[in-house]
């Protein structure tokens, strides 16, 4: 009971942090304006239109509070951001007199922090500890796949049942399985229309300091990298980029969250 108190009190306060975070950069009147075009846009036939959201982080200009939940919890702090964005949103849609809500799978929010001090946050997949949390590192693309595109955004409805709600699905490569109706149960079909795609790409890369190093190690492993949405782009082989993101131990690939020329 204790440690669940805990937690969320922990999520309270984060929540408060991010909100903070938001009103001191003017997020709070992007997200009204784009609530305004949603209002306009979003027809009986399409209320799933995607909302995003870009921010800049300033490593040396947050809270220390903040920063930390950004290093060392990025994917939970994208998903505080998510649902933090989704209650401005809604609150403001409301006070508006408007009808329509927005989905949690409707917001696709990204960051990238500005001047992360490299020597504390270093990735290298030789060290003995890897880290999984924010990280940054400088690679040189040994090979590339052309970029391809995935379903960002997919909306799903019931035929059989009139007021069924819409579902959203996030994030397919490809789509594998309909979800399930939340009254009858049974397959939804997708919405063709209301898709949104986006650009993905990989590429294998060898860590700079281990290759201008390279004596110290016998031999030297590549390392995959996935770049999506905005940050995709034409990477060139033997260029030298400079990569933040956190790395996937599971499905062991770097996901990039901004990349940038040397």
């Amino acid at each position: 009971m204790a440690f669940a108190t805990a937690t969320l009190v922990n999520l309270v306060e984060n929540k408060e942090l991010v909100l903070n975070f938001l009103e001191s950069k003017g997020i709070i009147s992007e997200i009204k304006s784009k609530c305004n075009l949603y209002m306009q846009n979003s027809d009986s036939d399409n209320k799933t239109v995607p909302l995003f959201f870009a921010l800049r982080i300033e490593f040396e200009e947050v809270k220390k509070k903040l920063i930390e939940l950004i290093t060392n919890l990025p994917l939970h702090f994208l998903s505080i951001l998510n649902e933090v964005i989704q209650s401005i949103a809604n609150n403001y849609l409301r006070d508006c007199g408007c009808e329509l809500f927005i989905q949690i799978q409707q917001i696709h929010s990204s960051f990238v922090v500005i001047n992360l001090p490299q020597r504390e946050y270093t990735f290298s997949i030789y060290k003995e500890y890897i880290n999984t949390s924010l990280s940054t590192f400088s690679c040189i693309i040994s090979s590339r796949k052309p970029i391809e595109k995935y379903i960002l955004q997919s909306t799903w409805k019931c035929t059989l049942c009139f007021n069924s709600p819409l579902i959203i699905v996030q994030k397919q490569k490809t789509v594998h399985k309909a979800p399930k109706c939340q009254i009858c149960y049974k397959d939804c079909t997708e919405l063709i229309l209301n898709r949104v795609s986006s650009n993905f790409c990989s590429a294998r890369v060898f860590e700079t300091n281990i290759l201008k190093n390279r004596k110290n190690y016998p031999t030297v492993s590549s390392l995959e990298i996935r770049l999506f949405d905005d940050i995709c782009q034409d990477l060139k082989i033997g260029q030298e980029y400079i990569v933040t993101g956190i790395y996937d131990v599971f499905n062991k690939f770097y996901n990039v969250f901004s990349i940038s020329l040397v």
